[in-house]
């Protein structure tokens, strides 16, 4: 027996009250349903249904199928009277309910069938095309790094190759309830997700965002897209290995140097939401390793500016001291002494200072490698100071530059930030008089002991 699909309801109750009915429905506010008559082509039905009101909302619902579409007139006790929320709500527990009976034997059988025919195919790219079918191609799009999609009509000729192509109206493809016959399985979810992807653009439909990403993995994965032009030579494939993303700085041709975003192995990047990368050599598309850059970042990669030598020296030199993190090449190799394998002394600084508490005795505390001294704060692999003549690179061991930050934690100290990167220990006391107690005791015992271990203190007049 038949029953009408979720999309029927929507198309004829209306978005608004459809979504207000489904969550209804989901929250069991159907109270009852009884099937009233039931025939080939009509379904009457009688429903209670919980709202605003203090009593349950009475509905009568008359389902009328013509072909694949279903009418619905659903009239209610409640002030819409026809069509409403309620009325959706009573129809979606009636799918709910017919799909719950038991199936006859015939039924049964056809279920089997439909689960062995929906297994997968052994190449997932190998569809086969009957009659005319929707072609997806890719072009680049009206922004930077960015496709946009070109819908295409065609069917494929009796010698095998595609015939001409035609391009179909949009709406008919977004906004029509009857579906043009070209329309395969999964291409209406295809079609939604590039609508969402679409947002505010007009006239074309760009591949952004997570929307865009899911897209463009179902269309190639669907066997119907194309690259830059409708030919089987530029039909797309899946490729399941991602690829990476490649920064080279290069000679323009005014002699500055000029970065170069690229894909290493071929390609171009495409920005949406897992960044891709479309191959039109090799008609492959696929995910791309961005080394943690985001859209935002690779969009301002993209407008990185010309260098002459002198900014190109300058970006070098605050590449490796300010941000040492990003994964940007310096334009040129700056001459840098590296420290390696040393091991850290631990240095206090002992000086008054100004915390959110209020001026206050200070530990701050600091590390020397063979002469080079760091601030513990940010916390990374290597540290880059520069003494004016040269660059120092430290490679630092952050195990035991824990140990000591945990061994003022022991003494009592809790620590706090200055000024961003400066890492300072105060004691914790409820009281001036215990504050004292507690420094007198760090200064009599505890730095005496850490003076033997090799710790170097320093101890300025303020303190």
């Amino acid at each position: 027996m038949k029953t009408p699909s979720r999309t029927d309801i929507r198309h004829e109750c209306g978005d608004t009250y459809y979504n207000r009915g489904a969550s209804y429905q989901r929250h069991g506010a159907v109270l009852e349903l009884q099937i009233k008559r039931e025939a080939a082509n009509e379904v009457f039905f009688e429903a209670s249904t919980r709202g605003s009101s203090t009593q349950p909302y009475q509905q009568e619902v008359h389902l009328q199928y013509h072909g694949k579409h279903c009418r619905v007139e659903g009239f209610c006790s409640c002030p819409v009277y026809y069509n409403c929320k309620h009325v959706v709500a009573a129809c979606l527990e009636f799918i709910e309910k017919k799909r719950q009976q038991p199936v006859a034997g015939e039924g049964l059988s056809q279920w089997l069938r439909n689960l062995e025919n929906s297994a997968p195919k052994s190449n997932p790219n190998a569809h086969e095309e009957m009659g005319e079918f929707l072609a997806f191609v890719l072009v680049p799009g009206t922004q930077p790094l960015e496709y946009d999609v070109e819908f295409k009509v065609v069917r494929r000729l009796k010698n095998g190759l595609l015939g001409k192509s035609r391009t179909p109206q949009t709406h008919t493809l977004i906004h029509a309830y009857n579906k043009p016959r070209y329309i395969k399985a999964g291409d209406e979810e295809i079609i939604e997700l590039i609508r969402i992807s679409q947002g505010n653009a007009w006239n074309h439909f760009p591949l952004r965002g997570p929307a865009g990403a899911l897209a463009l993995e179902k269309m190639v994965r669907a066997g119907r897209c194309f690259l830059l032009e409708l030919d089987d030579e530029c039909h797309a494939q899946w490729d399941d290995h991602k690829r990476q993303m490649q920064l080279k700085w290069q000679p323009h041709p005014s002699g500055a140097l000029e970065l170069k975003v690229g894909v290493e192995d071929g390609g171009r990047i495409a920005l949406m939401d897992p960044v891709s990368f479309i191959d039109t050599d090799s008609n492959t598309v696929g995910r791309l390793e961005t080394g943690n850059f985001n859209l935002a970042q690779i969009r301002q990669l993209m407008r990185a500016p010309l260098l002459g030598e002198t900014e190109a020296r300058q970006l070098s030199r605050e590449l490796l001291l300010e941000h040492p993190g990003l994964a940007l090449p310096p334009p040129v190799e700056l001459p840098v002494t590296r420290v390696e394998n040393a091991i850290p002394t631990p240095q206090l600084i002992l000086h008054k200072g100004d915390t959110p508490y209020g001026i206050t005795q200070l530990a701050e505390l600091r590390f020397d490698y063979d002469g080079h001294g760091i601030l513990p704060i940010p916390v990374a692999e290597t540290s880059v100071s520069d003494n004016e003549q040269q660059l120092i690179q430290i490679h630092r061991d952050l195990e035991a530059e824990s140990k000591a930050a945990d061994t003022l934690e022991s003494l009592g100290f809790r620590f706090l930030i200055l000024d961003d990167n400066r890492l300072a220990a105060f004691v914790a006391a409820d009281s001036l008089v215990e504050a004292a107690g507690l420094w007198k005791t760090f200064l009599d015992e505890a730095l005496p002991e850490l003076e033997e271990q090799g710790w170097q203190i320093l101890v300025d007049e303020s303190f």
